[in-house]
């Protein structure tokens, strides 16, 4: 489940916009946002996102222990964006 609780992120882009329910025009706001997370935070996405995109040391040298996956598989690639479209949210801002 995804769920971040006072988590500094950046606010990227606001778009402000008239929308289509039936017959009446309601307001919708689009928020962009831009939030530095570590790698095990891929879980709220997809449980295997992780082990995906990192292998752990342990892997590279053969040996048996279970280190946690950290290491980036495919370092040249680009960062990733993700999209999810969150209804009936609550979402407050704290002056840093």
């Amino acid at each position: 489940m995804f769920s971040l609780d006072h988590q500094a992120a950046t606010l990227d882009h606001v778009n402000i916009r008239k929308e289509q329910h039936g017959d009446d025009e309601v307001l919708a706001v689009d928020l962009k946002f831009s939030v530095p997370l570590s790698c095990t935070e891929l879980a709220m996405f997809h449980p295997s996102l992780r082990h995906c995109l990192y292998d752990s040391q342990a892997s590279k040298t053969g040996e048996s222990a279970a280190i946690e996956a950290t290491n980036l598989r495919f370092p040249d690639m680009k960062p990733i964006g993700w999209e999810l479209e969150l209804e009936n949210q609550e979402l407050s801002f704290e002056k840093l």
